[in-house]
């Protein structure tokens, strides 16, 4: 948001980390029904390194892209749109498994 409101911004990464906040308790659960009596603590050690790890390569494929945009040192708003633009281009993938993981989960196994 290279000429949007500051406000704008922050609430929509309140909006995406409330999504995540509500969904999370539904994985866990379904991660734990899924592991067995045997495997449940393993699985409860698992789960915040898998979610670390999902941040982790989100950010560094952000970064990535953004690099490869031009986003270095300080660019003009031209860039950073252009930059922005791609970064959600190159995750629409990403997003369409994750919503396909949910439209299963949802409805079958």
């Amino acid at each position: 948001m290279p000429y949007g409101p500051l406000w704008a911004a922050i609430a929509a990464i309140m909006l995406i980390g409330f999504g995540i906040g509500m969904a999370w308790g539904q994985v866990a659960k379904r991660i734990f029904d899924d592991a067995g009596e045997t495997d449940r603590d393993r699985v409860t050690s698992v789960i915040p390194t898998t979610q670390a790890l999902g941040i982790a390569f989100g950010s560094a494929a952000a970064g990535m892209v953004a690099d490869r945009a031009g986003l270095s040192g300080t660019p003009p708003p031209a860039v950073i749109a252009e930059a922005a633009r791609l970064i959600y281009l190159a995750l629409l993938p990403a997003v369409a498994l994750a919503f396909a993981g949910a439209l299963r989960n949802a409805y079958g196994r």
